[in-house]
């Protein structure tokens, strides 16, 4: 992996944390923090990840079409494209259930 790739790897999370202020417990607080703040701060990441993860999903449904459509009938075009839309079809699925667990976990939680 290159080095901007580690970085951005490190970056990304870093970033999501900082956004979220309910990730901050302050030092003064009586009680530690609960399960529920815990599942709490993961649905508000999760609400603000899963949009834009769904549209990269839909962008690289569109590219893998655009691609398969422009192939000519090339086999080893054809067979990036459908590897194009697999995934893409794969991370969308992950990203829906995944979206399903959390909210189930919470009202379980809750």
């Amino acid at each position: 992996m290159k080095k901007s790739g580690i970085i951005g790897s490190l970056l990304v999370p870093f970033c999501i944390l900082m956004l979220d202020k309910t990730a901050v417990f302050a030092a003064g607080d009586d009680e530690p923090p609960r399960l529920e703040q815990l599942f709490s701060t993961l649905e508000i990441i999760f609400q603000k990840l899963s949009p834009i993860a769904g549209i990269l999903c839909i962008i690289f449904i569109v590219l893998g079409g655009y691609m398969w459509m422009t192939s000519a009938g090339d086999p080893i075009k054809i067979k990036k494209a459908q590897g194009t839309l697999t995934w893409a079809i794969i991370g969308l699925v992950f990203i829906v259930i995944s979206g399903i667990i959390l909210s189930v976990i919470l009202n379980l939680v809750s």
